[in-house]
């Protein structure tokens, strides 16, 4: 057999030609109608469930297990929108507000109960130190001396420095001239330092021309009871 394109020899029964691809076997064409089938011999169809999941084909005691699992499966059910949201913005409850007041509180309530304690049980102040000199500042005394001039030196300060917390006491100077005399200017200037647990009190004596020479005395008294006895000297 030869192909009509090209004249190849072929192999019979070939519809396509090796050599040029043409087509060996001729087409016919008919203008009549196709034959429908015979609706009436076919089955009836059948409708079943549609499974929206389908699971993979198990066989004998697989199946059972894996229907065990499945029932077994605890799924979550699905969050509604917001939901998540809502449970982060959960307000903070009374108790929460309430211990997080207490700890920040409790440092203040703390310090306050100790000062108070402590200031009640405490008893009256003691002297620590006292002495003379030419000024007090800033918690000390500022040039330090028993002997003043009324020529070089303008005043004279007695400063007394306590251990305790002042309160409601009281703290008084006295100042005695070389005869004993008590001086007019006891207690014009006393003056106090104020501290938590310490604190001090100072009295001024100014100097003037014509003051007596000698030896002057001082005291210092808590509540009206003596608490010490000084001297200085004063000179021309």
């Amino acid at each position: 057999m030869r192909c009509p394109t090209c004249g190849k020899s072929v192999r019979k029964n070939q519809e396509i030609c090796s050599y040029c691809g043409s087509l060996l076997t001729q087409i016919r064409l008919t203008e009549s109608a196709p034959i429908p089938p015979d609706e009436t011999n076919l089955p009836e169809p059948v409708f079943t469930k549609w499974d929206m999941h389908p699971r993979p084909p198990v066989f004998g005691a697989e199946e059972i297990e894996t229907e065990e699992m499945h029932n077994q499966l605890d799924i979550p059910a699905p969050s509604q929108p917001g939901e998540e949201q809502r449970e982060k913005r959960r307000p903070v409850s009374l108790f929460q507000i309430i211990v997080i007041l207490l700890f920040l509180l409790a440092p203040i309530f703390n310090s306050f109960l100790r000062n108070f304690v402590s200031d009640r049980s405490s008893g009256p102040p003691v002297l620590r130190e006292a002495g003379f000199c030419e000024r007090y500042s800033a918690g000390a005394p500022v040039n330090a001396k028993r002997t003043f001039s009324l020529r070089r030196d303008r005043q004279v300060v007695l400063y007394s420095e306590w251990r305790g917390a002042r309160r409601n006491h009281a703290v008084s100077m006295r100042w005695y001239t070389p005869e004993g005399a008590l001086s007019p200017q006891s207690n014009s200037e006393t003056q106090y330092q104020a501290g938590r647990r310490e604190f001090a009190a100072v009295s001024v004596l100014p100097l003037r021309g014509g003051m007596p020479e000698g030896q002057w005395k001082a005291e210092v008294l808590l509540d009206g009871q003596l608490r010490g006895k000084l001297n200085f000297e004063l000179t021309e």
